[in-house]
């Protein structure tokens, strides 16, 4: 399930970080975001994460956001 498909390529954790400590404003991680890497996002430098697919396309969407919640807290 995609919710852009004109977002372009992924910039990846390392991508993610550099950007976060180039601009001078809060960054939300966005895209491909998993209950396994929203907490890597968040130690990348990310201020948060929003999340689509994970939790939508999850048989369960309250275990799926319980999950990633658990991982950024």
């Amino acid at each position: 399930f995609l919710s852009k498909d004109d977002a372009g390529e992924p910039i990846g954790l390392e991508g993610l970080s550099l950007y976060c400590h180039e601009v001078a404003v809060p960054v939300v991680a966005v895209g491909g975001i998993t209950a396994e890497n929203a907490g890597q996002a968040l130690a990348a430098g990310a201020v948060g994460v929003a999340v689509m697919s994970a939790i939508t396309s999850a048989p369960d969407v309250a275990e799926a956001a319980g999950r990633i919640l658990e991982k950024i807290d």
